[in-house]
């Protein structure tokens, strides 16, 4: 008919093979076990399945560095302070996450170090807040 034309069939076509940020951490497991991957594949596959985990566990970094930097006892002094201080960090941890996602993904880091560099670092900031409150 005249619609085969413009319809086709995601089944056999190209279009349906999924991208890395599409496939799920089952899909992302299956394909990083193939022995067929080019390095090239293999690292973009590690870096999304690495990226994942990491961008989760970073949501509980924030919160403890919240709770360590909301938890002062003179609210008047700290308050503009600690959001200034909060939104600094959210930037310096998206600055270098982007640098670290790029630098594994060209290859001049393995994608576990470098997507877990980001948590390692705001890891420390999260226990020295803490501690600071506690003290």
């Amino acid at each position: 008919s005249t619609y085969d034309v413009f319809l086709s069939d995601p089944v056999r076509s190209q279009y349906s093979q999924k991208s890395p940020p599409s496939l799920t951490i089952e899909e992302l497991n299956e394909r990083l076990k193939s022995e067929k991957l080019k390095p090239e594949e293999r690292r973009e596959l590690a870096t999304e399945f690495h990226k994942r985990s990491a961008l989760a566990f970073a949501c509980v970094l924030f919160a403890l560095i919240g709770v360590g930097l909301g938890t002062t006892t003179n609210r008047r002094n700290a308050k503009s302070g600690g959001m200034v201080l909060c939104v600094g960090l959210i930037i310096l941890y998206y600055v270098l996450y982007v640098v670290c996602e790029g630098a594994s993904r060209k290859g001049q880091l393995p994608p576990y170090i470098a997507m877990w560099a980001a948590d390692a670092l705001f890891t420390i900031a999260a226990a020295w807040s803490l501690r600071r409150a506690w003290n």
